[in-house]
């Protein structure tokens, strides 16, 4: 037997005897953008987060445009989407920027890249995703990601919003 060969049993298993390298996938994210939203209102975002495990976790991390620090909420499962309600973001905030992440059981993390949903004040936003669940927007939890963020949110209304700011220790 070549050296090769033998590598290649060690390598995949001798048949099966011993542990193969790790093929755990990361989570699957299949979102479809949401492109903008109404002044007023909180947006609902949603995604189908799949994992050949399970999905532990998903956040989605979000900004009004221009600021250097992300805010985040826990996504839930609604039906067969994870989901999060968004605070309503602030009258002059035109743009706010966000991301999705998941994590599953086997500590493998995926994300979308950066996406931007405008806040259009001329109504003229065809379909937007807004929340109008009483019940959910009175509840939001948002965390900070940045001691730097402060005692309360910026580009974002208050209302409805239990802020988890980083306390200092």
């Amino acid at each position: 037997m070549s050296r090769n060969n033998l590598a290649a049993l060690v390598i995949f298993g001798l048949g099966g005897c011993l542990a193969s390298p790790g093929t755990a996938a990361p989570p699957l994210i299949d979102h479809q953008e949401v492109s903008c939203s109404l002044p007023g209102k909180n947006p609902r975002i949603c995604a189908t987060v799949a994992d050949d495990g399970v999905v532990k976790r998903a956040k989605i991390y979000f900004r009004a445009a221009g600021q250097s620090t992300f805010y985040w909420s826990e996504m839930d499962l609604d039906f067969r989407k994870f989901c999060a309600t968004l605070p309503v973001p602030d009258p002059e905030v035109k743009e706010v920027q966000y991301y999705l992440w998941a994590i599953d059981d086997d500590l493998e993390i995926e994300r979308t890249k950066d996406l931007t949903m405008t806040v259009d004040g001329d109504r003229t936003c065809n379909h937007p995703v807004i929340d109008e669940d009483p019940d959910r927007t009175a509840r939001l939890v948002v965390h900070a990601t940045s001691r730097k963020q402060g005692k309360k949110m910026s580009g974002f209304l208050p209302d409805g919003v239990d802020y988890q700011r980083i306390k200092k220790r």
